[in-house]
């Protein structure tokens, strides 16, 4: 058989996989409100803190046909964590256990790849058994072409795990910010394809047939429940304002009779089915991406096309929903949640002067509502990511800094809607900046690996501090302690988790 038949053949046979994958894979539809009800942790993008390089099984690829060859590595793990609030008596205090293993496969042919990536830990086992697959890709060298299908995750743009150009993929924030970026990120079935000119220039496009969005904690210390909880007592208090004024029969403050008692379980239930399925074409997502370099200077330009990866809530539904339980009214009720549509173009770059190693991206995300006047959509924004890393003169010191930044369009119309508004925020804060720091070092031949990391969300004040520090035990072998506090103001970000700052003790082995 001509090698040109070959390359039609695996054509063929990747395309059936990813219509396959399509049909068959069952991700759930387990999301989040808008930030007037259950908060995402950083921008549309999903971004918040990793620091090192990013890796994903399509923007990491290589591009060069490799010998045949097995390859199997994994690792295990576990770590426990002892909460510093919630009792008065040392012996009181909640301790968490979080063992987990992966194991990653890949088969190298001569013009193929297949990369098979598996985790378990208890969280997966009992909410998402379908993500003991974390990745699945087959990729294809086709002449100047790489062709890949699979379940997947793709990384755009030059930040350092820092990004608001990233959007195909969303975040798993059930246990908060951890683990590190690319691990966190849920990947999606996708067929992604590069051609590599000979200019040096890179062109990429994706295809997604439907989107996962954010997936949050449903019990345990990460449940946002204050955040929810505080978008059904504003949604009762306008039920009220609105029965009085047109003589509605409602009687009785709604939340206790309407969802049965204040928890945040009872609030989970209640609108994860009123949710929408995104395992369907009309959240489909694609996009195309240009990179290349000019002398020093790596640049890039991208065009998404997809969905918010956080639901906005329709309060005026939801008040008409309070209404007809408290009123013998009948009061018809529409869709109380959807994931805005969005467009984002973006332009990203990256180089090294004086020895800084600079980054940025900008993205301007356009959204249905235009002209900023629908609370229920979310306004156009300005988005960017700019910061820099540098090896300092003493020991094996790096000092990672960047910065986060949202600037939300048409302020003043959101401001005049309220609360209600999807884009409204306690501080009416419509700049909106985040500091990323991540110092580290390593001593005793890098045995020894201390570091810091700190998010500070400016406007809205509030602060994560992770300090760590880990050690080689033997080949393989780490061991580690480390801590996480948090701040937050009333209107921060972090307010759910105010109370959740730990003590932790881990361990990993790598083979």
């Amino acid at each position: 058989m001509s090698i040109m038949w070959k390359k039609v053949l695996l054509t063929a046979a990747l395309a059936a996989f990813a219509t396959t994958a399509v049909m068959a894979d069952d991700l759930p539809s387990f999301d989040t409100p808008s930030d007037n009800s259950i908060p995402g942790f950083g921008d549309e993008s999903g971004s918040l803190p990793g620091f090192g390089s990013d890796s994903g099984s399509a923007s990491s690829s290589g591009f060069g046909a490799a010998s045949s060859a097995l390859a199997i590595s994994g690792e295990g793990g576990a770590s426990s964590r002892w909460f510093l609030a919630g009792a008065s008596d040392i012996e009181d205090r909640a301790v968490q256990m979080d063992p987990y293993f992966r194991l990653n496969f890949s088969y190298s042919g001569s013009i193929g790849e297949v990369e098979a990536k598996l985790k378990v830990n208890e969280r997966i086992l009992k909410d998402n058994p379908e993500d003991v697959i974390d990745e699945l890709t087959l990729r294809a060298y086709l002449g100047d072409f790489v062709l890949e299908a699979g379940k997947m995750k793709l990384v755009w743009g030059k930040g350092d795990k820092v990004h608001v150009l990233d959007n195909f993929n969303s975040d798993d924030y059930s246990d908060f910010i951890f683990p590190d970026y690319i691990d966190r990120r849920i990947a999606v079935p996708m067929v992604h394809v590069a051609y590599n000119m000979d200019n040096g220039m890179r062109l990429e496009g994706a295809y997604t047939p439907y989107m996962v969005p954010t997936r949050y904690a449903s019990s345990g210390p990460w449940v946002p429940e204050h955040t929810l909880l505080s978008a059904y007592r504003m949604a009762n208090v306008n039920a009220t304002g609105y029965a009085m004024t047109n003589s509605w029969v409602y009687s009785e403050p709604m939340l206790g009779s309407f969802l049965g008692k204040y928890s945040a379980s009872s609030l989970y239930g209640f609108y994860k089915d009123n949710l929408p399925d995104t395992r369907t074409l009309k959240y489909g997502q694609f996009g195309f991406r240009a990179t290349g370099t000019i002398g020093s200077f790596d640049w890039g330009a991208s065009y998404f096309y997809g969905r918010m990866k956080d639901s906005s809530i329709h309060s005026a539904e939801l008040v008409k929903m309070l209404l007809n339980a408290g009123s013998s009214a009948n009061v018809p009720v529409g869709q109380l949640y959807d994931y805005d549509r969005m467009q984002v173009f973006g332009l990203e770059g990256a180089t090294v002067l004086g020895g800084f190693n600079f980054r940025a991206e900008l993205g301007y995300y356009l959204t249905d509502d235009v002209d900023g006047d629908d609370p229920y959509v979310h306004n156009n924004s300005l988005q960017w990511v700019f910061g820099f890393d540098r090896d300092l003169p003493w020991n094996n010191l790096n000092v990672n800094i960047q910065t986060q930044g949202k600037y939300i369009l048409h302020g003043d119309d959101v401001k005049d809607n309220g609360v209600g508004d999807v884009d409204y925020n306690g501080e009416k804060a419509w700049v909106q900046n985040r500091l990323v720091l991540d110092i580290t070092d390593s001593w005793m031949h890098e045995k020894l690996k201390p570091e810091l990391k700190l998010v500070w969300n400016i406007e809205l004040e509030d602060v994560v501090v992770m300090p760590q520090v880990s050690y080689q035990l033997m080949e393989g072998l780490d061991v580690s302690l480390a801590g996480l506090y948090i701040y937050s103001g009333d209107n921060g970000q972090f307010y759910d988790f105010k109370d959740n700052s730990f003590v932790q003790v881990g361990a990993v082995y790598k083979f």
